[in-house]
């Protein structure tokens, strides 16, 4: 009897563990907020799946994505490390109100490998900057440093802190341009000879902050002008504070357990300048900022332009200012919510997103009297998105 009643109090459980499994399965999105990625599909069921494993490797990687409170154990498992102060957590490292990244210890170790995709992206930016010279446009190549190479003092001896990558790329890189005659701009060694504000670079997103979006542009500005390019910026606006807190994607990694004081920033022009967006080809409302519907839910870096997306136009009408093309990644973000008001025509490009024709073609397509590449150090070595501009890396 007593046999009979452990084994229907066992199939009682795991009955009810079966229904709270499939009961998770049936709510858990396909997308994971903190980790920014996507979960694994469901593995489809074939015979060459099931004769070669993958199936059953599908299977772990889907059921583990949909485990039943899996981010609320995720959230534990990050709040446990964080109080026992483990130096690197969820891929970041905390230092003090300081969120950085861990960089893998091979990332710089292959330098030969570094030097040849440098050599191969560097060549690349030479054609196509001669590509809009030949139409009579100006290219300018401008790099900058992401937040890792910003505070790259700040991380611990016995991590990487891309210092190999840097000596190895920045210097290779610029010497192509040189040598290519290629405008290049290195906003760090600006923000270096305006003594290193801690003001430029977020410390709890990867990005830079709103000071340092306005600093890149002005000094992108004050570099063209000095090609004698006609561009100007008007700088008679305030600088508002967005009283949420920033949730920025170091501490969206950390699944939002290490706020700070940070806030994003908003420019606010004395004069508006009047403008129609476009957006991947089609109209959109003329907005540089995603519409909060509090003062207290956590803000990301997706509150400049609503995110990464693919091409945006802005037109001001104004005939009398250049048209500009900046093409880039999520950098831009932030800086075309003010640089378009240096133009008649403010296009820009994420080549990760925009899948229409390449960037060399649409350079072709639309002529813009200034053409700026704008990437991080980190990307320098990198042969796809913007750094394939032809459409060359299969």
């Amino acid at each position: 009897m007593k046999n009979k009643t452990a084994d229907i109090l066992f199939c009682a459980a795991l009955g009810l563990m079966l229904v709270i499994c499939f009961a998770g399965l049936r709510r858990s999105h396909g997308f994971s907020f903190y980790e920014n990625r996507s979960l694994a599909p469901r593995p489809a069921v074939t015979a060459a799946a099931l004769w070669d494993g993958s199936f059953g490797e599908g299977l772990e990687d889907w059921l583990t994505d949909r485990a039943p409170w899996r981010e609320t154990m995720l959230r534990c498992r990050t709040a446990v490390d964080l109080a026992l102060r483990r130096p690197v957590v969820n891929d970041i490292v905390p230092r003090g109100d300081m969120l950085l990244a861990f960089n893998e210890y091979d990332r710089d170790s292959n330098t030969e490998k570094l030097e040849k995709n440098t050599l191969k992206r560097a060549k690349r930016t030479i054609r196509l900057a001669r590509a809009v010279e030949g139409y009579g446009g100006q290219y300018l190549c401008a790099v900058l440093p992401n937040q890792g190479s910003y505070y790259a003092d700040s991380y611990p001896s016995y991590l990487n802190d891309l210092s190999r990558f840097r000596e190895t790329v920045l210097p290779l890189f610029r010497a192509q341009m040189e040598k290519g005659g290629v405008s290049y701009l290195d906003v760090g060694k600006v923000a270096e000879s305006e003594g290193h504000p801690d003001i430029y670079s977020s410390r709890t997103d990867h990005h830079y902050s709103m000071q340092g979006a306005l600093g890149t542009w002005e000094a992108i500005v004050a570099a063209l002008r000095a090609e004698g390019v006609d561009i100007s910026f008007d700088d008679a606006y305030t600088l508002k504070t967005v009283p949420n807190p920033y949730l920025g994607s170091r501490n969206r990694k950390l699944m939002g357990l290490r706020y700070n004081d940070e806030k994003l920033q908003a420019v606010v022009f004395d004069t508006p300048v009047a403008f129609e967006r476009f957006n991947n080809g089609k109209q959109a409302e003329p907005t540089l900022y995603k519409q909060l519907r509090d003062s207290t839910s956590p803000v990301d870096y997706s509150f400049y332009m609503g995110g990464d997306i693919g091409e945006v136009v802005l037109k001001t009408h104004r005939p009398e200012k250049p048209t500009v093309l900046i093409y880039g990644e999520s950098y831009v973000n932030a800086l075309e919510t003010f640089a378009f008001v240096s133009c008649d025509e403010f296009r820009s490009v994420d080549p990760r997103h925009y899948k229409d024709m390449t960037l060399a073609a649409y350079i072709k397509k639309y002529q813009p009297d200034i053409v700026i590449g704008l990437t991080d150090y980190t990307m320098l070595d990198q042969t796809t998105g913007a750094g394939d501009p032809f459409g060359e890396t299969k």
